[in-house]
């Protein structure tokens, strides 16, 4: 789903409109993932993430040197988000927000898409399919470099 700035989104909910969400309040995404809480998160068009949720929307950016659109994104059990972008694999977990790229570990920063299962995230990139364990994803939340 494309939220572009000329279009409104809609809250329906029992076959009845109950809010309609106009821009600014919504930026500009593509992809969406569900909140392990409440609402939605976002893949901004211009490489950051958003959440959605209470009517709000709450942005967090990263610090990319090129406005690269967000292709996918996961929410995980514990709530922790990823990203895929050409940039690497984008993070946000507790407010905490990380870059996996070739400067920490990825053979490929160019993520075209990410999956995960119950022990390991599969990264479909630039360079081929990369698995990361999710033990070696826990060890980047606490270490980032």
């Amino acid at each position: 789903m494309t939220v572009a700035p000329s279009k409104k989104v809609v809250r329906i909910r029992d076959f009845r409109v109950v809010e309609e969400i106009r821009p600014p309040r919504i930026p500009v995404a593509r992809p969406l993932a569900p909140d392990q809480r409440a609402g939605i998160w976002l893949g901004l068009m211009n490489g950051d993430l958003a959440r959605y949720r209470n009517s709000n929307a709450e942005i967090f950016s990263f610090d990319q040197s090129a406005n690269l659109r967000v292709r996918q994104v996961i929410v995980n059990a514990d709530g922790s988000v990823l990203g895929a972008t050409a940039a690497g694999l984008i993070g946000w977990k507790d407010g905490q927000l990380q870059t996996l790229t070739t400067r920490n570990g990825l053979p490929c920063s160019d993520i075209f898409s990410i999956v995960s299962d119950e022990n390991n995230y599969w990264l479909y990139s630039q360079c081929g399919l990369v698995e990361i364990s999710s033990a070696q994803i826990q060890q980047w939340w606490g270490h980032p470099s």
